[in-house]
């Protein structure tokens, strides 16, 4: 086989290999409510490229779910894994007991939720796996989003291929999110619905005034 035909194999199979999306994985230091931390493993699913908007090679590809796994103090796992319709906003130990609050991507993935009221989906590990529960069940020291929220802003991809991230880079990349995705807000407004069209896609107009 000639070195140019070689060469424009090696090319072909870049590409096709480049399109097939795959994910990334990373740890992040998570700061809890009590001043500790958590040492959670984090990873995305991505997508293939040829599914996005034309973008620069050195964009990945779209991610379409997201993973999360929580240490347990008795041992063991707490591991979530979903779509790219509920983006992991908070991790959480309390009482020995894991504990997840994810965020709506858009308003679509708002009422496939169930458009429930405050705009999040609050999650409980007990016996093996996720049980969901009310706002009022979530613990209500919970305030602030302490995991990476934005997972393909600039420079992430270089955080993620470092393999770990610390809670500091976690408040500040989070920083300019919306305040409902920076922390979790039991009232509006909820500024990243306010677009979104009245009724079911919207919390903002079915809070109860």
């Amino acid at each position: 086989m000639s070195h140019v035909l070689q060469y424009c194999l090696a090319i072909v199979v870049m590409i096709a290999l480049g399109g097939c999306g795959g994910g990334q994985l990373w740890k992040e230091e998570v700061a809890q409510p009590d001043g500790k931390h958590l040492i959670v493993e984090r990873w995305t699913k991505l997508g293939s490229v040829f599914d996005r908007e034309p973008a620069p090679l050195s964009v990945p590809p779209p991610v379409v779910g997201y993973g999360v796994r929580i240490p347990l103090p008795g041992g063991g796992y707490a591991t979530y894994e979903g779509d790219r319709n509920l983006i992991p906003l908070l991790a959480l130990i309390q009482g020995g007991t894991a504990y997840l609050a994810l965020g709506p991507w858009n308003c679509l993935a708002y009422e496939g939720a169930g458009s429930p009221i405050p705009p999040y989906v609050f999650l409980r590990y007990e016996r093996g796996s996720w049980g969901r529960l009310t706002v009022d069940q979530f613990p209500a020291s919970a305030i602030r989003s302490n995991l990476l929220v934005n997972t393909g802003g600039p420079g992430f991809r270089e955080l993620a291929e470092a393999g770990w991230i610390s809670a500091g880079v976690i408040v500040e990349r989070n920083r300019s999110l919306d305040q409902d995705l920076r922390e979790i807000r039991r009232t509006p407004p909820w500024d990243s619905y306010l677009a979104c069209p009245p009724g079911k896609g919207n919390p903002n107009t079915l809070y109860p005034r």
